[in-house]
């Protein structure tokens, strides 16, 4: 299978709202609370994905099979989050359909997120995730990332645990040289 990463453009949100509804859906059903599933919808995901393409300090990125051009992942990322003055980048989100792991198009999606944070000007990278997704955590750490702290994250009334990683400017420089984000 061959996989092309690309920057997101404004038709593919919807897309990339299927996308992120089927991942919650296939990833999180063991992880949260029964409750907070029903809400996750392409409908729903649709608008702020909207929102998230026409902002010009996020980066959006979308994993495609070459051939048919489906949109099979994507991550985000800009600024780091609650920092005023931070040289500090954070990829928001990364998700690939769960039929599609292990075969290197996370890391590709990561790596074209690197590259993305080290061309505006960032110095090191955070990423947070669920405390209980061993599986992305893995990802994380094999991607040279380093367990930093635990966070407290709130979706409605609901309190998640979440696990927070970093990589400084030289892991970074490697990531980026090293995946072209082409399968």
């Amino acid at each position: 299978m061959t996989v092309t990463i690309r920057r997101a453009v404004a038709g593919d949100a919807w897309a990339v709202a299927t996308v992120h509804a089927r991942c919650w859906h296939e990833t999180y059903r063991q992880l949260v609370p029964d409750e907070l599933l029903p809400a996750v919808t392409a409908e729903r995901r649709f608008p702020p994905r909207v929102r998230v393409l026409s902002d010009p300090t996020i980066g959006s990125f979308v994993a495609c099979h070459t051939e048919a051009g489906d949109v099979i992942g994507f991550a985000d990322c800009g600024p780091l989050r609650n920092s005023a003055r931070s040289v500090s980048g954070e990829i928001y989100a990364l998700y690939v359909l769960a039929s599609h792991h292990g075969q290197g198009v996370g890391l590709g999606l990561f790596a074209a997120c690197v590259r993305e944070l080290l061309g505006r000007g960032n110095i090191s990278l955070k990423v947070s995730v669920l405390a209980g997704n061993q599986k992305a955590r893995r990802f994380y750490q094999e991607a040279g990332g380093r367990y930093e702290t635990s966070i407290v994250s709130r979706r409605g009334e609901t309190y998640l645990e979440e696990a927070v990683y970093g990589w400084d400017y030289a892991a970074m420089a490697q990531l980026g040289r090293g995946n072209d984000a082409r399968r």
